[in-house]
């Protein structure tokens, strides 16, 4: 009397593994692009805060601090060189 559990069949194990290394490149490739896009977000964030504090730079805080509304500019923000 043979077990079923033992019974032996004959076949391909190609399909099997190509199906692993289909689902295991795809999860690499996932990864690896939201990777990328966490980089991403990480360099335009701090290129908007380099843009950001470059801006400020810009500000002329002779008139901001000193300005006198009637002679000066209400804005203390050097426009033309912004």
């Amino acid at each position: 009397m043979r077990f079923c559990l033992i019974k032996r069949e004959e076949g391909s194990v190609t399909p099997l593994i190509l199906g692993f290394v289909i689902i295991i490149v795809s999860i690499i490739a996932t990864l690896s692009d939201i990777t990328y896009l966490g980089k991403a977000h990480l360099s335009l964030k701090s290129e908007g805060q380099r843009v950001l504090a470059d801006a400020l730079r810009n500000v002329a805080t002779e008139s901001y601090y000193h300005s006198n509304s009637a002679v000066g500019s209400p804005v203390p923000i050097d426009c033309q060189n912004t």
